[in-house]
């Protein structure tokens, strides 16, 4: 075969056959067919592995056509007529049982290897062959795409030639061209899913929620194969509290409880256990005999946030500790600088531990007084600041509404914030730095959402998992997310620890951690309602 026919069609074809998210256009600038970054091998392996099942099956199907054809062929020659009247003699029959055989492979060989534009004329209206054949062969493509949707492997839409240009397809790649879509503008090529989940897994680790949404919600439609699995029901669940939607949780949680004859399922947001979660982490990080690195002075002015400036520049550690207890008043020439230093902690990934928290929030209630518009606006904007750094929605949202009715005007919304401060105890007397209640030990933990392989915590875990007694697990109640680069990085370290189980793993993660071999290297243990 000469080198232009290697390059060619069929070339191009293997190609995407070993690089199925490879887009069309770029398989040619691609040797060595890399598949694409935003996706893995290891993490759709399982999936391609069934893809070339499902392919064998088909061939080997197509060769016992053949076979029968050939034979048929052999013992009746010169019978097979496309004009044969019906009849009962058993050559007849045989030469019409042969006829169909041949129509329908050349049915399932070509039925998806033209493009739509094939099926209609220059002004879009569709060509009708002598006696009506046109309607009945899109009856047939159809009722072939539907029964091999499943387990068709992805041939990227621009693949298929105009009809009149399409070559002579061999059997060995007609079942790969019968799995080409019909065209849609602007879609780029898809994987083929076994189910729905898998689908949904993917589309949430790559952060395509409105995808994993419709794929979940779609496979629950009456009438569906899915619409009583109890696994997709609570992935659909988790889904919504991973993304916070608590009106989409309370429509499912009812059809949810009256299909399984199961107790109503609690609602919790994800996002709101893994703030808990670090808080609880940054508190443990906390050194219980270190000093503060900054306290506060009774009057706070601008010299004393520089003075606090100065003083984290210096900090030693990961996390900042600051002592408001001796706060008495706030300086109004200090109030619009620390709110801008506020809010930068607020949206920056900042660990900080504040003793005399309330002390803080006393001074700043006085200074915010409901009705009073002689007031300076920039008051309530650091009460409301200072709020959202300490993760406090409840009283944000009261404060807000304050502020609301005192001016007249649409209060700040809310943010959740990025950064996370622990609040510690009071009981400590300035002098006294060693009085710090320490906090309980806690096991390992993984929280939030991780993205990229340096997200992953692990130092941290193993630190929690080689402490005396701890158990061979790690939490996951509060993991929302996690792409494929962290997947991986996990599923490389659980492989060096064996014997470890992941905890109350939402639904939709435990499936993407199956799909990327996690639960090979460890017991992944999904949330049970």
């Amino acid at each position: 075969m000469s080198k232009d026919e290697t390059g060619g069609l069929f070339s191009k074809v293997a190609k995407f056959v070993r690089n199925p998210l490879k887009d069309w256009s770029e398989l040619e600038d691609a040797p060595g067919g890399s598949i694409e970054p935003g996706y893995s091998r290891e993490a759709l392996k399982e999936l391609m592995e069934r893809r070339q099942r499902n392919d064998f099956v088909r061939r080997r199907e197509f060769d016992m056509l053949r076979k029968l054809r050939q034979r048929g062929g052999a013992e009746d020659p010169g019978n097979i007529s496309s004009s044969l009247p019906s009849s009962d003699r058993p050559t007849d029959r045989r030469a019409l049982t042969l006829r169909k055989i041949d129509e329908i492979e050349a049915q399932m060989s070509q039925q998806w290897w033209t493009s739509e534009s094939s099926a209609t004329g220059p002004g879009g209206v569709g060509e009708t062959s002598p006696g009506g054949t046109a309607a009945a062969d899109a009856s047939l493509a159809e009722h072939h795409a539907r029964a091999y949707a499943d387990t068709a492997p992805v041939v990227p839409t621009d693949l298929q030639p105009p009809r009149e240009a399409a070559p002579p397809v061999p059997h060995a790649m007609a079942l790969l061209a019968s799995a080409v879509p019909p065209p849609v503008p602007g879609e780029t090529p898809r994987l083929a899913f076994d189910t729905p989940l898998e689908e949904a897994a993917v589309r949430f680790a790559q952060g395509d929620d409105a995808g994993a949404e419709s794929a979940l919600r779609q496979a629950l439609v009456p009438g569906s194969a899915f619409a009583d699995q109890l696994q997709t029901w609570r992935a659909l669940l988790d889904f919504y509290r991973a993304t916070g939607d608590a009106e989409r949780f309370a429509e499912a949680a009812v059809p949810y409880a009256e299909r399984f004859s199961l107790p109503m399922p609690v609602w919790v947001s994800l996002h709101a256990l893994a703030r808990e979660a670090r808080t609880g982490e940054v508190a443990q990080r906390l050194d219980a005999r270190a000093a503060a690195d900054w306290e506060a002075p009774a009057r706070l002015d601008r010299p004393a946030l520089l003075a606090l400036t100065q003083a984290l520049s210096r900090a030693k550690g990961n996390v900042w500790r600051l002592d408001w207890r001796g706060l008495r008043q706030i300086e109004a020439d200090a109030v619009q600088p620390l709110t801008t230093l506020v809010t930068h902690w607020a949206l920056s990934p900042v660990q900080m531990g504040f003793m005399g928290t309330e002390r803080l929030l006393d001074v700043l209630t006085a200074a915010t007084p409901l009705g009073e518009r002689g007031v300076d606006a920039g008051w309530w904007s650091l009460h409301l600041a200072v709020l959202r750094l300490l993760n406090r929605l409840d009283e944000f949202e009261l404060v807000a509404l304050n502020y609301c009715i005192t001016y007249e005007i649409t209060p700040p919304s809310w943010q959740a914030p990025r950064g996370t401060v622990a609040e510690m105890g009071d009981a400590i007397v300035p002098s006294a730095r060693g009085a710090l209640e320490p906090v309980a030990t806690r096991g390992a933990v993984l929280a939030g959402e991780l993205a990229g392989a340096d997200s992953l915590p692990w130092l941290r875990i193993e630190e929690a998992l080689d402490r005396p007694g701890a158990a061979p697990e790690i939490d996951c109640t509060a993991l929302v997310r996690m792409d494929l680069a962290a997947a991986e990085a996990l599923r490389a370290r659980l492989g060096a620890r064996p014997g470890l189980r992941l905890l109350e793993v939402q639904g939709v993660l435990a499936e993407f951690l199956r799909l990327t071999g996690v639960d090979r290297c460890a017991v992944v243990t999904p949330r049970a309602g």
